[in-house]
């Protein structure tokens, strides 16, 4: 079940950085988001859904 859609604004907890999903990797138990930063300050990177919080204006 993807909790998170293509292209949605998220915060990454790991680096607290605005980030935008790019890709989608469903796996057996959780979901898998490829997450590129909205400032460019580092490389898009797979994020697990624990990792990341709903980013809302």
């Amino acid at each position: 079940m993807c909790v998170f859609n293509l292209y949605d604004e998220v915060i990454d907890k790991v680096t607290g950085q605005k980030a935008i999903i790019v890709c989608i990797a469903n796996k057996l138990v959780d979901d898998c988001y490829l997450i590129e930063p909205l400032n460019h300050s580092y490389l898009p990177d797979w994020r697990e859904i624990n990792q990341l919080i709903r980013y809302k204006n």
